[in-house]
């Protein structure tokens, strides 16, 4: 018999790519692309542990700049979705 892959089976962006969608998208992206980058977030810091991300960088510069983008993966994933402004109107 084979083996069925998961359906849910994805390959995460990496932290520093995470970072550049979360600053390239601050201003301008939708709701909806928020939340996809949220979800993205969220599986990513489930998925991979800070310590051993913070592993693969030596120095202690390095290590603080590793720790500041996986700060801000963490907050992005942890924030509110902001609320939808009410219809006018209404």
């Amino acid at each position: 018999m084979r083996h069925q892959t998961s359906s849910t089976a994805s390959i995460h962006p990496s932290i520093d790519g995470l970072v550049a969608l979360i600053q390239a998208n601050k201003a301008k992206a939708t709701s909806e692309e928020a939340a996809q980058l949220r979800m993205l977030c969220q599986r990513k810091i489930t998925s991979y542990r800070e310590d051993i991300y913070l592993k693969r960088y030596t120095t202690t510069p390095e290590q603080d700049a590793a720790r500041t983008r996986w700060q801000m993966v963490t907050e992005f994933a942890n924030r509110r979705p902001a609320a939808t402004p009410p219809a006018k109107g209404r």
